[in-house]
């Protein structure tokens, strides 16, 4: 979640607020939400014309990279 805040409901007996800068994993089997920090600008920096690769493996590099957003507009690139 960038901004904002949406609330999870599964079944009407579990609720979770998920605000900015969070999120959640919700387990179907058990009816379990985890909910984790995480630093959105690593997932939202193609917005703003980066690429951001930190703790990414070159495996996972190049399918980004294969996807063809190099020809959209000149990018910067943030490693």
């Amino acid at each position: 979640m960038v901004e904002g805040h949406i609330t999870i409901r599964i079944d009407d007996t579990l609720e979770q607020l998920i605000p900015p800068n969070e999120q959640t994993q919700v387990d179907l089997r058990t009816n379990q939400l985890t909910k984790s920090i995480v630093n959105v600008d690593y997932d939202v920096a193609w917005v703003k014309g980066y690429f951001n690769f930190k703790d990414t493996s070159l495996i996972d590099i190049m399918r980004v990279l294969s996807h063809g957003m190099m020809l959209l507009s000149p990018l910067k690139h943030k490693l």
